[in-house]
């Protein structure tokens, strides 16, 4: 897969970059950026959606609904704190409306 990285996310590892920091590097065309916030909620998203859904290959399609409303969102998402709340159920997220 082919990664355009900026400044920022090259001088610093990928646990070291906050979901503030990753997020306004989305918003402005990294695309790594974007890929390390996807690496570091799979998992807990996928666990949530999964015991939703019940289905595994459901909650895969969900899981991948979600990160592309997520990256349609990046305009218009005001970051702050972290992407816990952006992609948690009862969160702020564009998501859940």
């Amino acid at each position: 897969m082919y990664c355009m990285q900026t400044y920022l996310a090259s001088t610093k590892r990928p646990s070291d970059l906050t979901d503030y920091d990753l997020l306004q590097q989305a918003q402005i065309g990294d695309p790594g950026a974007f890929e390390i916030l996807v690496e570091r909620y799979s998992a807990l998203l996928y666990f949530l959606i999964s015991g939703m859904v019940r289905d595994e290959h459901l909650a895969h399609d969900v899981l991948q609904r979600v990160f592309l409303q997520l990256y349609h969102s990046l305009p218009t998402l005001v970051p702050g704190g972290d992407a816990q709340g952006m992609v948690k159920p009862g969160g702020t997220s564009p998501l859940y409306r």
